[in-house]
């Protein structure tokens, strides 16, 4: 498992400084589940030349139309996340670009599951469920380990501009007919997450009760912020603004307006509203 304290990977052959990215860890790490055990991985690193890169997390909803309503009912019903990334694959010479495709070759063995005999037929085990890590952008948010997923495959595209080096006979793969080695590869996969931490939130407890913490990823989740594992919520929300009302002045003229209203409303003192019939007397019909 790639880390900081990662072996020294014993480079055959490489670019300079590319040791010394193997020596740190800064690597894209990729493991095969099925074929690992605890005490042996089966997987494959290739030197950080990242070419592209993205992080996508997309949450589905399932939305119900009402007859009269303008807006739908919305259901949430999960977040789902995937992860693409290129990545160029170089080669100082002709022992790396053998070495480069034999390790393109490992990769996409990892495409396949794990068997097993039963009752003289072959029965799939484990699919191909794969693990990758490249530093805190790729990572396990629980363990800062590699992180779970699986791919719908992987693409490889030779750098034709970069050109080959190129045997009729006797080439280092030992195919024993024509072999074709590129200078330089780009190959890119596609990754559907499968977390395997608790996701969303939790309330706190007793006086905690206005604080909310992610259910799991103690490492930072997504990207390894271990601050985030927190959101207080504690700070009282502003009171709504009172209404103000001006004292009026006795002498001025919005006291003046006021008195007329309140006489008119009670009919000049005579008794009986304006405009209307008092008790007792007669209206022409």
């Amino acid at each position: 498992m790639p880390n900081n304290s990662h072996p020294k990977y014993p480079m055959k052959t490489g670019l300079p400084g590319e040791q010394d990215l193997y020596n740190q860890g800064l690597t894209l790490y990729i493991e095969h589940v099925p074929t690992s055990t605890d005490k042996k991985k089966n997987f494959v690193e290739f030197s950080a030349f990242l070419d592209g890169f993205s992080d996508a997390y997309n949450s589905n909803w399932n939305a119900e139309n009402v007859f009269g309503r303008m807006d739908p009912i919305a259901t949430f019903s999960e977040t789902r996340r995937a992860l693409s990334v290129a990545w160029v694959v170089p080669s100082s010479g002709v022992d790396q670009a053998a070495e480069n495709l034999s390790k393109i070759n490992k990769l996409f063995t990892f495409l396949y599951p794990l068997y097993e005999q039963r009752q003289g037929a072959s029965t799939i085990n484990m699919g191909p469920l794969l693990k990758v890590k490249f530093g805190n952008l790729i990572q396990n948010g629980a363990t800062g380990g590699p992180l779970l997923g699986y791919v719908n495959g992987f693409t490889m595209d030779p750098l034709l501009e970069e050109g080959m080096f190129t045997y009729a006979q006797g080439g280092p793969l030992r195919t024993g007919g024509v072999e074709y080695l590129p200078k330089a590869v780009r190959l890119n996969f596609e990754l559907t997450v499968l977390h395997e931490h608790a996701l969303g939130f939790r309330r706190g407890t007793d006086d905690d009760k206005d604080s909310f913490y992610l259910r799991g990823g103690s490492q930072g989740f997504p990207y390894g912020d271990k601050q985030n594992n927190v959101w207080k919520t504690n700070v009282k929300p502003p009171s709504p603004p009172k209404s103000v009302v001006k004292p009026v002045d006795p002498n001025g003229p919005a006291a003046a307006g006021q008195a007329a209203v309140t006489q008119a409303s009670s009919g000049g003192g005579g008794g009986g509203s304006a405009g209307l019939p008092t008790a007792g007397s007669a209206s022409d019909i």
